[in-house]
């Protein structure tokens, strides 16, 4: 399997990401998120308009995700590393679709998104998108370097 390959299978098969995202004061946040890719790998979720990263994101788009998970066949824990621009959806046209993406995940009832009014106007929750810039992922050997193991990392292409 190809390192491009394990990177859309960690992506595919995971439904958890890390997202980390600064604030205007140039104080970082990191948090877990719910969170469902389309076919060219875009990252979408839900989270409350007022938390930390969502307005973290509303003042700087750029963010960092790690997103981890077993890969078959050796079942070892692997590693996708993207660099991102993420933002929040307003338009009826950008949150029909992704409403539709984000139902393709099973999750808990609560969480369901019923009508665009869900994630729009008055509601608490948004959707946010985040369009991979860099994406790399954890090579399959590392490095020895002055006599200690080193985890490394390769550049991935997930489109292609």
């Amino acid at each position: 399997m190809s390192p491009a390959d394990k990177a859309k299978l960690v992506i595919d098969s995971s439904d958890h990401m890390t997202i980390a995202t600064v604030d205007s004061r140039g104080e970082p946040w990191v948090t877990p998120i719910f969170y469902v890719n389309d076919a060219t790998y875009d990252l979408f979720w839900v989270s409350y308009k007022e938390s930390a990263h969502s307005k973290n994101i509303d003042t700087n788009p750029k963010v960092a995700i790690v997103i981890y998970g077993p890969v078959p066949p050796e079942d070892k824990v692997d590693a996708v590393y993207i660099e991102a621009a993420a933002k929040k959806l307003e338009d009826e046209s950008e949150v029909l679709p992704a409403i539709e993406i984000i139902a393709g995940k099973i999750q808990e009832d609560k969480y369901m998104i019923r009508s665009p009014a869900d994630v729009t106007g008055n509601a608490a929750w948004r959707i946010y998108k985040a369009t991979p810039q860099a994406v790399s992922k954890r090579t399959e050997n590392g490095e020895m370097i002055n006599g200690q193991f080193v985890t490394t990392r390769e550049d991935v292409s997930l489109l292609g």
